[in-house]
């Protein structure tokens, strides 16, 4: 494992407005904290997860063959407005299909998608790991992978406040140097990254934990690097003007400082 003296970054906690948290990882920052017109003053410095991390999953007598299939569908998914939720309704209306008329959105809460559809009380439902490998392990099946659609998604950011960025850099360097060498590491060690995440969720399966830590690795969900690209951020700016929570254009420099993860 990686060394933690290495980078003298000490756990830090959430949010950032409080007087001990330095940095803050959660996608709603980009309206309340990054967005200059929502008075931000945070910039985004390392990237955590990329592309889109949502499945669709069906029983293996479920025809599909394309989104235009979820017509009829009664569809399990977690509550608006969750990201789940948001790319199936984005993905309904690139289809046009109408998601009060064309199908049937039952939304249940996040961890829960899967129970519908084993119950027979829906017929296909999107969800999150370690949820998709769960459901293939009581027999569903993968219909639509969302990371296919959105290969460069700013999904969860590590964000920071000008503040910090200004009076302490070489803090933000460390600990940006410190999520660089974890995400290294979860491709050069992947047996590894599956022990830790089987820790973490120790109720479940093994074999499955290390299925979903796998998927995860080969969709691009763990990048490469801290890395926060311009297409990849422009992807997540889009997907909340289509919710509704930002409105105006959020440029690139505006956003992220990526001189920390430049360095790595």
């Amino acid at each position: 494992m990686i060394p933690r003296d290495k980078y003298n970054v000490k756990r830090l906690s959430i949010p950032i407005d409080e007087p001990f948290a330095y940095f803050t990882i959660n996608y709603r920052h980009y309206k309340h904290r990054i967005c200059p017109s929502q008075g931000g003053q945070v910039k985004a410095v390392s990237a955590v997860a990329n592309s889109a991390p949502v499945w669709i999953l069906a029983k293996s007598n479920v025809d599909f063959s394309g989104p235009a299939s979820l017509k009829g569908k009664r569809i399990a998914v977690g509550l608006a407005p969750g990201t789940s939720n948001t790319l199936l309704l984005r993905l309904l209306q690139q289809n046009h299909l109408d998601p009060k008329k064309d199908v049937k959105i039952q939304e249940v809460q996040n961890g829960s998608e899967l129970g519908p559809v084993l119950a027979g009380q829906a017929d296909v439902a999107v969800a999150y790991e370690p949820q998709v490998d769960q459901g293939v392990g009581q027999g569903l099946k993968v219909i639509y992978d969302f990371t296919k659609d959105y290969p460069q998604y700013a999904f969860s950011t590590i964000n920071t406040s000008e503040k910090l960025i200004q009076d302490n850099p070489d803090l933000v360097r460390r600990f940006v140097g410190s999520i660089n060498e974890s995400l290294a590491f979860i491709r050069l060690h992947p047996d590894i990254a599956k022990q830790v995440a089987r820790k973490e969720f120790g109720s479940l399966d093994g074999k499955l934990v290390d299925a979903a830590v796998q998927r995860m690795i080969d969709s691009n969900v763990y990048p490469a690097n801290t890395r926060i690209s311009p297409e990849a951020l422009a992807t997540a700016i889009n997907i909340q003007k289509f919710v509704g929570n930002i409105t105006g254009d959020m440029p690139y420099e505006k956003v992220v400082d990526p001189q920390f993860a430049a360095q790595q």
